[in-house]
């Protein structure tokens, strides 16, 4: 009788727990015991963008957009109220053991700042919008910011701000780069070079088959690599014999895009091969690499870091078929 009777209250047990999880399910409201408000909230995600400084001006991807959020369905219209406090970056810092510095508030973008979350929703219909002016771009000269975003007010159908989850963050990091990843063919200025016949190149470590770069011939091609304990960068220096206008490069391998093997690698330019100037890093996989400003140089080179590739020895190679340029 024990045993019949323990397996009558475990399956009783099974059911109410079925009904439970059947009744979560159907609920959308979340809640929170002890709390009889509606509490509005904002989701902590990841938000980073960046603003990119070129020889032309600087850039700005920086278009953050959210909605706000409620723990229960809204019995009436719920208004919320958005704003930018930057008393939270200190206090971030803190927390996290952060640097980020702080963006003015007449530098930023506040679009949209009354929210509505419309009766039977639990989330608002439209979203606050965060942008950077324009104006305030050249400023941005730490190496990232901290947006913090921050329900300040909410009201109508029994609604308040949430205590815990009123604020979330958007990250602005920037860099200097001059290349121009988002280019299209059209964005092309200048030519090539028709004439190569008195270009030079040297390669460290040190490669005899540069002259490839400029025979005209898709099929030969020059390969660099590295395979070390010391992690040393590998590095690949065009002499053009003169000082040209260059607007962009045009690296071919094998008749295809070379900048996969060249992913990551940076970009230096120079008149007299002793100061430089770091136009950028190539990441897109095309043809032609396209400058935001041109600059006069004869000389142009390629740095490629060392990656860390089995045990205490680094690897990292490159390779090309035509190296040219487009000159203004």
């Amino acid at each position: 009788m024990k045993i019949i009777y323990k397996n009558i209250l475990y399956c009783v047990g099974l059911c109410a727990l079925f009904m439970s999880l059947m009744s979560c399910g159907d609920n959308e409201t979340y809640d929170f015991e002890g709390d009889s408000m509606n509490r509005v909230f904002l989701r902590n995600t990841q938000n980073s963008f960046k603003v990119i400084h070129t020889a032309i001006g600087s850039i700005s991807m920086v278009d953050y957009k959210t909605p706000v959020f409620s723990t229960q369905k809204a019995k009436t219209t719920i208004k919320a109220m958005v704003s930018v406090d930057n008393s939270y970056v200190s206090k971030y810092n803190t927390a996290k053991g952060t640097k980020y510095g702080s963006i003015p508030l007449e530098d930023i973008d506040l679009i949209n700042s009354k929210l509505t979350i419309p009766k039977d929703s639990m989330a608002s219909s439209d979203s606050v919008n965060i942008k950077i002016k324009s104006s305030a771009l050249d400023k941005l000269t730490e190496a990232a910011y901290l947006i913090p975003i921050k329900i300040s007010e909410a009201s109508g159908g029994n609604a308040a701000a949430s205590t815990n989850m009123n604020v979330t963050y958007v990250i602005v990091t920037t860099e200097t780069n001059n290349i121009n990843d988002a280019a299209t063919e059209t964005d092309i200025r200048g030519a090539l070079v028709s004439d190569r016949s008195t270009w030079t190149a040297i390669s460290s470590p040190t490669n005899s088959t540069t002259s490839r770069l400029f025979d005209g011939n898709n099929s030969t091609y020059f390969s660099l690599s590295s395979y070390t304990t010391s992690n040393a960068d590998i590095t690949l220096t065009v002499d053009m014999a003169k000082s040209f206008k260059i607007s962009g490069l045009n690296l071919n391998y094998r008749g295809n895009a070379a900048s996969s093997y060249f992913s990551g690698v940076s970009v230096y330019v120079s008149q007299d091969n002793t100061t430089w100037t770091e136009v950028g890093k190539l990441t897109a996989t095309k043809l032609y690499t396209v400058f935001y400003g041109s600059y006069e140089a004869r000389y142009v080179k390629f740095v490629k870091k060392a990656t860390l590739y089995y045990g205490s020895y680094y690897y990292t190679t490159i390779y090309l078929s035509e190296f040219n340029v487009y000159a203004e």
